[in-house]
């Protein structure tokens, strides 16, 4: 009798390490399905992410070009204003002359 008590012993044993190992395989699925998920929602975010980066980039590109134009401008403008000035200086100076 005490080996039938034994033998029931040892499958109760052996049934709760089944019943934790079951467990643990249970959770460990689980969580490894819920890191799945998180890593495909983690490169949809991503995508978007490079998508909106890219349009940024273009528009910074794009307002870049539009201020080297408007420098480009400026520049010329400074100097036909400084080619006016000195003209018109210059014709002062000569009505200057005529009126001494």
């Amino acid at each position: 009798m005490m080996r039938r008590k034994d033998t029931k012993q040892k499958c109760r044993h052996c049934k709760k390490k089944l019943e934790i190992g079951t467990n643990a395989e249970l959770e460990a699925t689980k969580r490894a399905k819920g890191a799945e998920s998180e890593a495909v929602n983690f490169k949809a975010r991503l995508g978007e992410l490079q998508k909106a980066n890219e349009m940024k980039t273009r528009e910074l590109n794009t307002t870049k070009e539009k201020a080297k134009e408007a420098e480009v401008k400026l520049i010329t403008l400074k100097r036909q204003f400084g080619d006016s000035k000195r003209r018109h200086e210059a014709e002062l100076q000569q009505i200057q002359k005529k009126a001494e």
